[in-house]
């Protein structure tokens, strides 16, 4: 039976990520993915509802591997491939360049700002849709 380190790296794998972008994504060092993935240590529940927001699954899946693996919609601000890692809302994320790192709590910010816009916009095009079938 496949244990929470065995799912932690195949989900690694299935994005093509290396465990320090990973890290990277939910504010640990690839060092700590790589222990995670060994099954020496298991990440905390905070860290678990990171890393299930990160690879867009839910904890319980990370946990016991039940219900399947539900993938959510990359339209919720959430990364989804090596190139959207780097950047949030288009803004360069925290890179040696930047005079400011992007913090953890910034990102999440921005990140729940954009699925409130992305929500509102998709009720509009529902009520616009409803409102055109009924004309």
């Amino acid at each position: 039976m496949e244990e929470l380190n065995d799912r932690l790296f195949r989900l690694r794998k299935e994005k093509g990520m290396p465990q320090r972008e990973v890290g990277k994504g939910v504010g640990v060092s690839g060092q700590t993915i790589s222990v995670w993935e060994k099954g020496a240590s298991k990440p905390s529940s905070d860290k678990l509802k990171l890393l299930s927001d990160f690879f867009g699954v839910s904890v319980d899946y990370l946990l016991s591997g039940e219900p399947a693996h539900l993938e959510l919609p990359s339209a919720m601000g959430r990364p989804t491939s090596r190139d959207e890692l780097g950047t949030i809302n288009g803004e360069p994320a925290a890179s040696p360049e930047n005079d400011e790192p992007e913090t953890h709590e910034k990102y999440i910010t921005k990140k729940h700002k954009l699925s409130f816009k992305i929500i509102l916009l998709r009720v509009i095009i529902v009520v616009a849709a409803v409102a055109a079938v009924m004309l």
